[in-house]
C-alpha cells in the first residue's frame, strides 16, 4: 500500500492534470412579442463638462464662445530668479520699509523672455556661407591665418611693407613675414586656379601670399628692415660690455679695499710658505675659501677678511662697488668681434640691395640711405672703441703682474669672474665678522650694567642685621625696665608682709 501511494504521488507531481472543459454558453434570451413592437428609447445626450482650470488635465478642455482670451504677456516664458524668500511676521526688517516701485511689466517680459532655440538653429541653416577659392593645404592655411592676427589687414599690408612702417608691423611681425614668404610654385598655382575660377574670390591665405609675391625683392627688403630694427639693439649689446669693462678696471685700480685684500693675502702666503714673494697670479684668489686652518676649521678667506677688517676698519664690502665688473663677467668678449663682423656684413648687403633695387619712394629712400650711412659710421666707431679697450685691458693685466705670454689664459670675462667671486666671498665673511662683533658689544654692555648696578643682596643683609640689632637693643631696654619694676613690687610686698607679721604677733601677745 505504501509503494502504491508513493507512485500516485509521483504521478501527481510529474504529470499535470488535464485542463477543465470550457463552461457552456448561456441560453439565448427570449424576446417577447411586446418588445418587438416597442423598442427602448435612446439614452439622453451627455452635457459638456468644463474644467475649472487649464491645469486640470483629468477632463478635456473645451473652448466655448464665452471663454476669455488668454493674456499673451502672462503666457511668455521668462527667466526665473531662484532666490530664497523672506518669511516671518516681524515688521522690523528692511523689506517692510521699502517703497513700492511701479515697473512696466510688458517691457521686462520682453526683455527676459526665454526664446526658443529651434528658431535660431533653423534661421542659421538658411544662411549660406560665401564660397572662396582655396588652393593651399590646411596646414599652410592655418599657419598663415594665425600669423595674420598680429599683422595689419590685407588692404594695408602692401603699403606697410613698402614704407617699412614700424608702427603697424613690429619686429615679431617682420619675422613672421620672413617665415611665410611664398614660393614660386604656390604663386603659379594660385594664378592658374584664379584663371579657371574667376567667379570665386580668393581665400585670405591665398590673398596674403599674392600680396607678398607682388612686392619686388621682398626677401631682401625684409632683411634690410630687420637689420634697421635690430641695429640699435646690436649696437647696445656691443657697446655696453665694453663700457662695463673700462669702468670695472678703473674701479679696481682705485679701490683701497681690493688693495688691502691683496696685501693681506700676500703677507699670509709668505708666512705660510716661509718665503718672500712679490705677488701671485690672480687665479689663486678662487682657492682661498677651500683652504682651512687645522684648529678652528675656518677658511683662509675668513682670516683674510678678519685681518683686512682689523687693518683697514673703513673697508667696504667690495661687492657693491664693482657692479660693472659683475656685469662684464656675464659677457664673452671673444664673441664681440664676430658680432661686429656680422653687423658689417649685414650693412654691406643692405647697401648693395639699395643700389640694385628699384625706387622705394622719395621719403623711404632718403630714410634708408641716411640710416645705412649712419650705421656704417657707428660700426667703425665701435671697432675703434673695442681696440682701445682691449689695449687698456692688456695694460691692466700687466698691472696685476700677469706676464704677456699668460694673457691668453686671462680673457676679460675670466678676470671679471675671478674678482666678482672674490668680492662675494669677502662680503659674506665680512657680514659674519660684523655680526659677531655686534654680539660681543652687546654682551660687554650687559656686563658693565651688571657691575655698575647696586648689590641688592648685600644691602638686604645689612638692613636685616640693623633690624636685628635694633630689636635686641629694644629688648634689652625692655628687660631693664621690667627688672626694676619687679624689684620695686617685691620690696613693697616685703613691707606689707612685715606689717602683717607685726600685727599677728601683737594679737598673740594679747
Amino acid at each position: 500500500m505504501l509503494a502504491i501511494s508513493d507512485e500516485e504521488k509521483i504521478r501527481k507531481v510529474t504529470f499535470p492534470s488535464p485542463p477543465k472543459p470550457p463552461a457552456p454558453p448561456p441560453p439565448p434570451v427570449s424576446i417577447s412579442k411586446t418588445s418587438k413592437q416597442s423598442p427602448p428609447p435612446p439614452p439622453p445626450p451627455s452635457l459638456p463638462i468644463h474644467p475649472r482650470d487649464e491645469t486640470d488635465r483629468s477632463l478635456p478642455f473645451i473652448h466655448a464662445d464665452h471663454t476669455k482670451p488668454q493674456n499673451t504677456e502672462m503666457s511668455k516664458k521668462t527667466i526665473k530668479l531662484h532666490w530664497k524668500t523672506v518669511t516671518g511676521s516681524s515688521k522690523s526688517t528692511v523689506w517692510d520699509s521699502l517703497q513700492a516701485v511701479h515697473l512696466d511689466e510688458e517691457h521686462f517680459h520682453n526683455l527676459f523672455e526665454v526664446k526658443d532655440r529651434r528658431r535660431k538653429r533653423s534661421h542659421s541653416k538658411t544662411v549660406k556661407p560665401v564660397k572662396a577659392l582655396l588652393v593651399l593645404d590646411n596646414k599652410r592655411t592655418n599657419a598663415i591665418c594665425i600669423a595674420m592676427k598680429k599683422l595689419p589687414p590685407l588692404r594695408q599690408l602692401r603699403e606697410a611693407i613698402t614704407v617699412m612702417d614700424e608702427i603697424l608691423i613690429d619686429r615679431e611681425g617682420i619675422d613672421k613675414l620672413q617665415q611665410l614668404l611664398p614660393t614660386s610654385e604656390e604663386l603659379k598655382l594660385i594664378a592658374e586656379q584664379q584663371q579657371l575660377r574667376r567667379d570665386l574670390p580668393l581665400g585670405d591665405a591665398e590673398q596674403f601670399l599674392q600680396i607678398l609675391g607682388s612686392i619686388s625683392n621682398i626677401d631682401a627688403r625684409l632683411k634690410l628692415w630687420a637689420f634697421k630694427t635690430d641695429f640699435k639693439t646690436m649696437e647696445k649689446e656691443i657697446y655696453e660690455p665694453l663700457k662695463d669693462l673700462k669702468l670695472g678696471m678703473d674701479v679696481l685700480q682705485e679701490n683701497k679695499t681690493f688693495h688691502t685684500i691683496l696685501s693681506v693675502t700676500l703677507a699670509i702666503g709668505n708666512i705660510l710658505n716661509k718665503k718672500e714673494s712679490k705677488g701671485f697670479h690672480l687665479d689663486y684668489l678662487t682657492k682661498l675659501s677651500g683652504v682651512k686652518d687645522t684648529v678652528e676649521r675656518k677658511s683662509l678667506m675668513f682670516h683674510i677678511t678678519s685681518k683686512v677688517r682689523e687693518t683697514f676698519p673703513e673697508c667696504s664690502d667690495l661687492y657693491s662697488e664693482i657692479g660693472p665688473l659683475i656685469r662684464a663677467s656675464r659677457t664673452n668678449y671673444s664673441e664681440l668681434e664676430a658680432d661686429l663682423g656680422t653687423m658689417t656684413e649685414q650693412c654691406n648687403n643692405a647697401s648693395n640691395y639699395v643700389k640694385v633695387s628699384g625706387k622705394f619712394g622719395t621719403d623711404t629712400e632718403h630714410i634708408v640711405k641716411t640710416f645705412l650711412k649712419d650705421a656704417s659710421l657707428r660700426i667703425e666707431g665701435l671697432k675703434k672703441i673695442e681696440k682701445k679697450i682691449l689695449k687698456r685691458f692688456s695694460k691692466f693685466l700687466s698691472w696685476l703682474g700677469i706676464p704677456s705670454h699668460f694673457e691668453s689664459e686671462y680673457p676679460p670675462h675670466v678676470v671679471a669672474k675671478i674678482v666678482a667671486d672674490l668680492a662675494f666671498q669677502f662680503k659674506i665673511n665680512l657680514d659674519q665678522i660684523r655680526e659677531s662683533e655686534e654680539r660681543r658689544e652687546i654682551i660687554k654692555t650687559k656686563k658693565v650694567q651688571r657691575r655698575s648696578a647696586p648689590n641688592l643682596r648685600y644691602s638686604a643683609e645689612n638692613s636685616g642685621n640693623s633690624k636685628v640689632n635694633h630689636r635686641s637693643s629694644i629688648g634689652s631696654n625692655l628687660g631693664e625696665t621690667d627688672l626694676e619694676e619687679f624689684l620695686a613690687t617685691a620690696a613693697r610686698e616685703e613691707v606689707r608682709r612685715g606689717k602683717a607679721r607685726d600685727q599677728s604677733s601683737m594679737w598673740n601677745s594679747k
